[in-house]
């Protein structure tokens, strides 16, 4: 109720790394790969959601992240009942991330938490987080990964970002050095074409 109408309400969704360097026995510790340094580090990954209207973040909900292969954890794991908190959260922690980010979103609008945006980076941008967004009313804006394994279809045509991109710089739309192509394209996800705009 403090927010202007005309703002613009987002959610954002970030990680980092929590590094447990000295530890030996803490629960789920894992090796987690450090993106920035390229090296792999004892710890945790921090997912946190957080709101803001462009001028303010508040921080809303995090989940402490593992690994979910046996062999990248290094801490031991104690068995407890499924149906307690602590169950859910080991469960979660190794769970993969893009799943877990958006039970997060999930509880965030069922707190009552208005956001029409969800804010990522290139880690988290996929077709299927698109996709899940826009069955949620809600739409994804991150920067596309370079990736050969991920196609959109654009006039008729399946390509990747680069040859897209490539394609654009050839048209004879006018061009400046501070404007940067927005098409609209789209993905397949489970046989069902889904439209977002570049």
């Amino acid at each position: 109720h403090f927010t202007d109408s005309r703002r613009r309400q987002a959610l954002i969704i970030d990680d980092s790394l929590f590094k447990r360097e000295f530890s030996k026995k803490t629960e789920l510790l894992a090796r987690v790969f450090d993106h920035d340094k390229h090296l792999y580090f004892k710890g945790f990954r921090t997912l946190t959601l957080g709101w803001s209207d462009g001028n303010t973040f508040l921080p809303v909900r995090f989940a402490l992240m593992s690994s979910g292969h046996p062999k990248n954890r290094v801490g031991s794991f104690k068995e407890f009942d499924h149906r307690t908190l602590a169950a859910r959260r080991r469960a979660q922690a190794q769970r993969k991330m893009n799943d877990v980010a958006l039970e997060l979103v999930d509880a965030t609008v069922n707190a009552g938490i208005k956001a029409r945006y969800v804010l990522f980076d290139s880690w988290f941008t996929s077709p299927h987080m698109f996709a899940e967004l826009l069955k949620r009313d809600r739409y994804g804006i991150g920067m596309l990964k370079k990736s050969k394994k991920v196609y959109f279809r654009y006039r008729g045509r399946q390509m990747d970002v680069k040859t897209l991109y490539d394609q654009l710089k050839r048209s004879k739309w006018p061009t400046k050095s501070h404007y940067l192509y927005s098409p609209i394209v789209t993905f397949d996800v489970d046989g069902q074409l889904m439209p977002v705009k570049l």
